[in-house]
């Protein structure tokens, strides 16, 4: 019989709490709908705990701090549920506004460490803290001038009611400078943090919803949402995937995110724009001059570390540019640059090294072992020049030194101990190679060479491959650069 595939615990939930969440919008609101969304709630607060202690996540406190918030959230939706179905109605403000309020730090900080990428080192990467606490200033600041400071200036109203009613627009900033990056962060993401992101985007909706325009959505159709939000929560914990470390971030600025951060920098001005057409010449001076300083600063150590970013990157590519993979050391491009440059300064050598025969090592005993002999060769040329003398890997086979300050008469004896050094076998993993390096010799037998040879490349590259060829053709090879013509002056003797 044909073997039928299990479809995973996660997956059952996902379409169960989600079919659950939209029959609650067709009860009444009564013991029955209070009944089936506890049961919604509680079993989500459940997986979560349980897919943290199955899974074992590097972040595993932060699910249990992620699923109080929810049973705290769950807690406040029972109180308000008695208040009216035992009570008659709801008072505000109430232990349930506690509740609410109170879950949503443990929400936002749970959620903020989950979703963003960690470095080796630990910690978070500032630029993902940065772009959070952009976007929550200038959401703050239309939430303040618009919202918060008029109920907090009601003298009407007593301070416990002007306090809780200002805390709900106060804490739905918080989300959003959490969520509104998660949902336009660049590179993969597991289908567990995809499950993050789905819940988190209805919970940000209805805060807004709820906020901003109050009684455009019915009660019964935002509890509703945020009952698929914690069936989507759930099956983040319970899918395998949440147990991965959360990569691909790398606090860069998309074009989609630099668009949110440009929009909330613009709020202020706009705020100001406003507030001067339509507010009868108030303007809250002083929110705009905190939060228009707050984001200059912020805006400024944005630019500064993504400048140094970019700075960093490049460095670390010129360096990958100019060292060889295999060795460590430098390559070709990278002596041609410095001998370029060494002869029109000072008397130098350059001693080209080639290993002859070295094609059979690879053929007879592998490329790993060819690689390791490489490998110790360039270990014992480094180990014999001076500090300020460079050693470079210049092809499969073939190195070169150049050594700086020299007399016309020190390059055979610097190339002869060179050779000595390589005549004593090198270790390869389990083998001990004798390796036939061949060694050829140039000298600046004049330092007065013309700028258009010594400045270019290309003076370089043919004092190189002539050294190279006579190399080939001795033990070693002697060679002088005079006149400002590299390969003219080249008189190869054994």
């Amino acid at each position: 019989m044909p073997r039928v595939s299990r479809v995973p615990g996660w997956l059952i939930w996902l379409i169960c709490g989600l079919g659950a969440a939209a029959a609650y919008t067709t009860l009444p609101y009564g013991w029955v709908s209070l009944a089936l969304s506890t049961a919604i709630s509680v079993v989500s607060c459940a997986l979560m705990v349980r897919g943290a202690r199955r899974h074992r996540p590097a972040a595993e406190r932060n699910w249990y701090l992620f699923a109080a918030g929810v049973a705290t959230w769950v807690l406040g939706d029972l109180v308000y549920a008695a208040q009216i179905l035992i009570g008659g109605e709801a008072t505000f403000p109430s232990w349930a506004d506690a509740l609410y309020l109170g879950a949503y730090p443990l929400l936002t900080i749970a959620l903020f460490r989950l979703t963003r990428e960690r470095p080796s080192g630990g910690g978070f990467l500032s630029g993902n803290l940065i772009d959070s606490a952009i976007i929550g200033v200038g959401v703050g600041i239309v939430y303040w001038t618009f919202m918060i400071e008029p109920v907090l200036a009601d003298s009407t109203l007593p301070v416990l009611t002007r306090v809780v009613t200002a805390g709900y627009p106060t804490v739905g900033v918080l989300l959003c400078a959490v969520v509104t990056p998660l949902v336009l962060r660049r590179g993969p993401r597991s289908p567990s943090l995809w499950l993050l992101t789905a819940g988190s985007a209805i919970t940000l909706a209805g805060n807004i919803l709820y906020t901003l325009v109050p009684g455009i959505v019915d009660a019964v159709h935002l509890y509703a949402g945020y009952l698929a939000a914690y069936t989507c929560w759930a099956a983040a914990a319970a899918h395998p995937s949440m147990a991965r470390p959360v990569t691909g971030d790398r606090d860069g600025l998309g074009r989609s995110r630099l668009l949110v951060l440009t929009a909330s920098t613009l709020l202020v001005p706009a705020v100001l724009l406003v507030q001067g057409e339509h507010g009868g010449g108030r303007v809250s001076w002083g929110a705009v001059a905190v939060g228009s300083t707050a984001l200059f600063v912020l805006v400024a150590t944005r630019m500064n570390g993504y400048i140094s970013r970019v700075d960093s990157q490049a460095r670390q590519l010129r360096e990958l540019a100019m060292r060889d993979d295999l060795t460590g050391l430098p390559n070709r491009r990278a002596f041609e640059q410095r001998a370029a440059h060494a002869v029109t300064t000072a008397p130098c050598h350059m001693i080209m090294i080639d290993l002859a025969g070295f094609k059979h090592v690879n053929d007879r005993l592998g490329r790993a072992v060819g690689d390791q002999a490489l490998i110790a060769v360039a270990d014992l040329l480094r180990q014999s020049i001076r500090d300020g003398d460079m050693v470079a890997r210049m092809g499969a086979d073939e190195f070169a030194v150049l050594v700086h300050d020299t007399l016309p008469g020190d390059g055979p004896t610097v190339a002869g101990r060179l050779a000595e050094v390589l005549h004593h076998p090198v270790h390869a993993g389990e083998h001990e190679l004798l390796l036939n390096a061949r060694l050829g010799v140039a000298s600046t037998a004049t330092f007065a060479v013309p700028s258009t040879a010594g400045s270019s490349p290309y003076a370089s590259d043919a004092l190189i491959s002539s050294i190279a060829a006579r190399a080939g053709n001795g033990s070693v090879a002697t060679a002088s650069l005079s006149g400002g013509t590299p390969a003219g002056g080249l008189d190869g003797r054994a």
